[in-house]
């Protein structure tokens, strides 16, 4: 007993020295991979905010976009600068020298040219300054698209975290419920329905689970992305998200988001704009500019018509107004079309002669306005006239050798 008792010990013993070795072997790996892989840091949410805005293309394709207006107001503004051209009009030839109009080769010439008084360009330089600083509303409005999305993102994560903590203690508080009533089901207190209703309770706990950890994955994807990070790298911390700021009932929100909106701010620059590059393009007086605008006015209530349409005078244009069976569904010229749709051709000549006129008067309108501008414009250039090709022809003198 004591021989067979030392045998074992002995062949425990060989058996550890030899697994210990592999055991060793097998282990070194994973230690030196979790030294070089310590446990992610929380993301703060105030980092998120600052990886997002270095990370984002969207910023990018903004600030781009900023410097390519400032380029091109300083495109515009280098027409007030001079322009200097310096050459020469000295070379070597081989026979006779080509000259301009018999005069000597220029040694050294000297040019300069700029613009001193334009209205036009005045017009063009104002409309890329207003751009240029569009372009910094344009920066500000995606600078917030980006902080927004990335908080959203973060709070949603937060919320989705502390949402799984919450089911997961559900889940084992249902899974002590389903072992205690399989226990009671074994005793015979319970019945196989109740085992049935603790096993679905848990299904459901566990699908919404599921649920959560496939909602938590795609927004950790969505941070990486904007972050620049790896999804692993995405541990949010609860403790770091500001708290949201007081909202009194009285503040006219509406209004406040309007007067500070970024977007807003732009479109009004872009509109300033494009009303002095349109300034620039016309070079009008402002007299002239108002007449033609009161004319253009006028245009949409030349196609109207006091008596109203033949059958509906309460409708005054003659261009389009809503069926008569139709509800409110529109019809172009109605006074001819529906006429002709119901087979009353001396209505329908009636509409057209009707029509016709207020067509005939849009057109005079336009014509006004068209000779408005001519005339505020000025002459179109005279064009060179075509020089004649002489008649003379020189013919060659021809020597006689002898």
């Amino acid at each position: 007993m004591i021989s067979f008792t030392a045998r074992t010990n002995s062949v425990t013993a060989k058996l550890r020295c030899a697994v210990l070795p592999i055991a060793f072997v097998l282990l070194v790996p994973t230690l030196l991979h979790a030294a070089d892989n310590p446990p992610a840091e929380p993301l703060r949410f105030r980092t998120a905010i600052d990886l997002a805005l270095q990370h984002s293309g969207v910023m990018g394709i903004a600030a781009a976009n900023q410097l390519h207006s400032r380029k091109a107001y300083e495109e515009v503004k280098n027409h007030y600068l001079p322009q200097l051209t310096a050459g020469s009009g000295l070379g070597y030839s081989v026979g006779f020298p080509l000259t301009l109009e018999g005069s000597a080769p220029s040694v050294f010439n000297f040019t300069s040219t700029q613009s001193l008084f334009n209205l036009s360009l005045r017009q063009f330089l104002k409309a890329a300054k207003i751009d240029w600083n569009a372009s910094s509303f344009d920066v500000q409005d995606k600078r917030a698209e980006v902080i927004l999305d990335t908080a959203l993102s973060y709070a949603q994560l937060v919320n989705l975290s502390g949402k799984l903590n919450t089911l997961t203690e559900a889940r084992k508080s249902a899974e002590k419920a389903q072992f205690v009533t399989e226990q009671r089901l074994n005793e015979g207190v319970d019945s196989k329905l109740d085992l049935t209703k603790a096993q679905l309770t848990t299904a459901r706990i566990r699908l919404r689970i599921a649920d959560a950890q496939g909602q938590q994955d795609v927004l950790r994807e969505h941070l990486a992305k904007l972050t620049g990070l790896t999804p692993a790298e995405i541990q949010p911390d609860p403790e770091s998200m500001p708290q949201l700021p007081l909202i009194s009932q009285e503040d006219d929100l509406a209004a406040r988001a309007a007067t500070n909106s970024p977007l807003v701010k732009l479109a009004e620059q872009k509109a300033d704009a494009a009303a002095a590059r349109a300034k620039g393009d016309l070079n009008l007086d402002p007299q002239t500019l108002a007449e033609i605008n009161a004319l253009l006015i006028q245009s949409e209530r030349k196609l109207t018509r006091d008596a109203g349409q033949p059958t509906r005078p309460w409708y005054k244009h003659m261009i389009y107004a809503p069926g008569a069976y139709t509800g409110y569904a529109v019809k172009t010229i109605p006074a001819v079309r529906e006429a002709i749709e119901e087979s009353k051709w001396q209505d329908a000549d009636q509409g057209a002669v009707i029509v016709g006129q207020v067509l005939m008067s849009e057109a005079s309108l336009v014509d006004s306005i068209a000779q408005e501008l001519e005339q505020a414009e000025g002459p179109p250039p005279a064009k060179p006239a075509a020089q004649e090709p002489s008649a003379q022809v020189s013919q060659p003198k021809q020597q006689s050798g002898k």
